[in-house]
């Protein structure tokens, strides 16, 4: 073998191994210093409580509460840092009534769009107010440990809700990814039942980025209303708490790109049958690449100190991700049920031109995942060590399992399955081994979603 096919090899494992590890692993802001810190006693009352987060937040999709001793609640105006700390969050306490336990709750969306809460207490021996001209936002008297606050854990229903929503991307983008770069390889081979195969998958292609789509619209309803949910508290959700966040905050503004691109899919797949189904799929790949663009405005690249990179990045790895993961998904779902449609002398030479089809958008797709994911994971494990001293670099680990699991299927369908394509045995064979590829794949997505869960060393400084 030549040195070139093996760095091809080794470079298509690689991104493999990298895959998926980026779009859905950020995890939530976490509160990592506060004044009063937890369990202080004071010889007065504040006049401002300062919460600073492991990431950016914003002053307007953020509630503080303060709890009274006899269990009366009261909101707090909350404001940003006047010294332009994106992390910091302030809150003006009016006069207390008395002295006692009081006991800070905080509930906001972070730009990265995850709803999170947390609580701690602090107590008061005067209900005398403390005299401060101008205190200095950023230079807190006191801190606390990020130990020092009690963070609401990540629920199953967020596991799912994201799970459901990055399988409903992948299906979304492979569809189009299938339909544009692939199937054209099918329809050229010159025969008729070449022309057939690839008129139907594309209708039925169709169908299923319809069926995605509406996933999608409807999971963006549901991240919506329970982030209003978590801003509301024990309250109803509130008009203002849902605008708030839509119009007010950086995830917002990406929901709505989102949404917008999610409906117009929906449009052009649902396209007049008068209307050629190759002249839609320009289309709804312009809406799929608004799709990605918006995707890193729902997560942590908006958040992060170099928002422009990390955001570019892992639109980039959206799109590359739809087309090796998605393309592969859609491949198990559709083309291969699809075959047995063929007559039986012309189906092992058309999944052959499948597959082989399939391969360079594999490899294109693998170089722009092993860049992008190398990026986002650097950014978040901050060190090597991490990926074995940290519970994020645990979970992690785990999820690579899967993901080499995957890759030693991928690497058998190339080396093996593909080229002894010759009869009806092998091609039931293949049909077999690419559905283990396909439950390892979904694997990766629920150890995905339960990672992004997980707080990552590089934000728990």
């Amino acid at each position: 073998m030549s040195l070139t096919g093996r760095a091809t090899r080794v470079a298509a494992i690689v991104a493999v191994l990298l895959a998926f590890t980026a779009v859905a692993a950020w995890a939530h802001a976490r509160l990592v210093r506060s004044d009063p810190p937890k369990d202080a006693r004071l010889v007065w009352q504040p006049n401002v409580i300062r919460l600073e987060f492991s990431e950016a937040v914003a002053a307007v999709t953020s509630r503080v509460e303060l709890v009274a001793p006899d269990s009366q609640r009261r909101s707090l105006g909350v404001r940003g840092d006047s010294l332009g700390n994106r992390k910091v969050l302030l809150a003006d306490v009016p006069p207390l009534p008395s002295s006692g336990s009081y006991r800070v709750e905080w509930r906001l969306i972070g730009p990265d769009g995850h709803a999170v809460s947390g609580n701690y207490l602090f107590s008061v021996d005067s209900i005398v107010r403390r005299q401060s001209v101008n205190p200095v936002d950023s230079a807190p008297r006191r801190t606390a440990s990020p130990r020092s606050v009690i963070v609401a854990p990540d629920s199953r229903l967020q596991q799912v809700t994201r799970f459901l929503w990055i399988l409903a991307l992948l299906v979304v983008l492979g569809s189009t990814s299938l339909s544009l770069a692939v199937l054209p390889r099918v329809r050229g081979n010159g025969a008729k039942s070449g022309r057939e195969f690839q008129e139907a998958m594309s209708g039925q292609l169709r169908s299923w980025i319809g069926v995605g789509a509406w996933v999608l619209l409807l999971l963006a309803f549901v991240r919506l209303t329970s982030q209003a949910l978590v801003l509301s508290g024990s309250q109803a959700i509130r008009v203002s708490d849902v605008t708030g966040i839509v119009v007010g905050s950086t995830w917002g503004r990406g929901w709505l790109v989102f949404v917008a691109a999610t409906i117009a899919i929906l449009v052009f797949s649902r396209a007049s049958k008068r209307t050629p189904i190759r002249s839609t799929w320009p289309k709804i790949a312009g809406a799929c690449a608004l799709l990605a663009i918006a995707s890193p405005f729902l997560g942590h690249p908006a958040a992060t100190d170099v928002a422009p990179l990390a955001m570019s990045m892992d639109a980039l790895h959206v799109l590359a991700a739809g087309g090796w993961g998605g393309t592969l998904l859609m491949l198990a779902l559709v083309g291969i049920p699809r075959i047995t449609d063929v007559e039986r002398d012309q189906r092992a030479t058309i999944l052959q031109t499948l597959l082989r089809a399939f391969s360079p958008v594999a490899l294109s797709c693998a170089a722009v995942l092993v860049i992008t994911g190398a990026v986002e994971a650097w950014l978040q494990l901050g060190s090597v060590s991490a990926l074995w001293n940290s519970e994020y670099g645990t979970a992690l680990v785990r999820k690579l399992v899967f993901v080499m699991l995957v890759a030693a299927l991928g690497a058998y369908h190339w080396r093996f399955a593909q080229p002894a394509l010759t009869t009806d045995r092998s091609l039931t064979a293949l049909r077999w081994s690419i559905a283990l590829d396909v439950v390892f794949l979904l694997g990766v997505l629920v150890l995905t979603a339960i990672l992004t869960g997980t707080a990552p060393p590089a934000g728990a400084a």
